[in-house]
């Protein structure tokens, strides 16, 4: 197995398949918003979930790539504990993807805030 553990494997495929779902919910928003612009319905809730769910998506695709990758790195450093060869064990973490993740959910809140303000509005007229 892949870093000597079955989790560690299925950590980087969940983070493959994240990106996976990243794009399609990106491809849902787009066809989403030519349709409700059709409709004259610019903000629908389910702009908003996709929104959501690319930013939580982006960042637990973050945790997983970088924990597997600090997991194999440490399996790496025992398996080569006697040569002369050393592995970089600190955890790295990217944090410009982690505050991408928070910014597609603070734009994903601020939908939902416009999308009630703009049913207030029309339930006022």
């Amino acid at each position: 197995a892949v870093g000597g553990s079955p989790w560690v494997y299925w950590m980087t495929v969940a983070a493959s398949l994240s990106f996976l779902f990243i794009i399609i919910l990106m491809w849902l928003i787009i066809r989403s918003v030519r349709r409700s612009i059709r409709l004259e319905m610019p903000l629908e809730r389910c702009n908003v979930w996709y929104l959501r769910m690319i930013a939580l998506l982006s960042i637990l695709s973050e945790l997983c790539n970088s924990l597997s990758s600090w997991i194999m790195n440490n399996r790496a450093a025992e398996l080569i504990a006697d040569t002369a060869y050393t592995v970089n064990t600190t955890f790295h973490f990217s944090y410009s993807t982690l505050i991408m993740g928070l910014l597609i959910l603070f734009a994903a809140e601020l939908t939902a805030i416009g999308r009630d303000l703009g049913e207030e509005q029309k339930l006022t007229i």
